[in-house]
């Protein structure tokens, strides 16, 4: 079987707060057990305090490559302990590209269109690295065609993924039309999608 990596279009899109150079927002994406493995991290505030909470967290994420969805939420709750806490959603493709896991803490919000219904899953109210909530993982089946969005309060959730001029459009373009149009001009912004190909 193809690697899921070859199946799944991966685009991201960020802009620091305006004024700032540093952003408090930060993204990865990792092949996770043959799967691929996506999170968007949101340090409370903005500026260097931000960036270095968001970077805390992603380091500890990266550190756990088998580490499930729920997991990756404990250890970098435990690397921001000794930050000002952050917000996060980790998402999780399995190697067959027919699954999909999804936990998040704070306003980390997500958007997936499965199969023409669009949904947007809850996370969890809470913020890492202060208290941890009770994590409730999603488990969702994917369809053939699918489009997952994850982005940071940065972003406006006004937009729809079954708008026409989003359909023919790449991972990368989508992140970043979506940016530019919901952007809000107060916050770190950040976009990251994941589509099948």
């Amino acid at each position: 079987m193809d690697p899921v990596a070859t199946r799944v279009a991966v685009g991201a899109a960020n802009r620091p707060h305006p004024g700032e150079l540093a952003s408090g927002d930060h993204w990865l994406v990792e092949d996770a057990a043959g799967g691929l493995r996506v999170s968007l991290i949101d340090g409370a505030g903005h500026g260097p305090g931000a960036a270095f909470a968001a970077h805390a967290a992603a380091a500890a994420i990266a550190a756990a490559p088998t580490a499930s969805v729920g997991e990756c939420l404990r250890h970098a709750h435990e690397a921001l302990r000794a930050t000002r806490g952050a917000v996060m959603s980790v998402a999780s493709v399995d190697a067959a590209g027919v699954s999909l896991s999804l936990a998040g803490v704070g306003n980390v919000e997500a958007a997936l269109l499965n199969g023409g219904a669009e949904t947007h899953p809850v996370t969890q109210r809470g913020m890492l690295g202060l208290a941890m909530p009770r994590i409730r993982p999603l488990t969702i089946a994917l369809g053939d065609q699918w489009t997952l969005v994850l982005y940071s309060d940065g972003v406006r959730g006004r937009f729809t993924l079954r708008a026409p001029e989003f359909a023919a459009l790449s991972a990368q373009e989508l992140a970043d039309a979506i940016l530019r149009d919901f952007a809000r001009a107060d916050d770190d912004a950040t976009v990251v999608v994941l589509r099948s190909r």
